[in-house]
């Protein structure tokens, strides 16, 4: 029982950490736009790929450690 708590607290706590990293997705991308810059532009700028960018405005990852 201790077991399935611990899974659930962690499930919570992933549900989240996943809604979060969607906001913060999308309002990089509302500032890049804002901005003028394509994800092109604006990975070049931050030395990273044009798919961490992608993801990151996706909320597939995080922009943490």
């Amino acid at each position: 029982m201790k077991d399935q708590k611990n899974i659930d607290k962690q499930n919570v706590r992933n549900q989240h950490k996943k809604q979060l990293n969607i906001q913060i997705g999308k309002r990089c991308q509302q500032a890049r736009k804002a901005r003028g810059y394509t994800q092109e532009q604006l990975a070049e700028q931050l030395n990273v790929s044009t798919q961490f960018i992608s993801d990151v405005e996706r909320g597939v990852t995080g922009i943490g450690r």
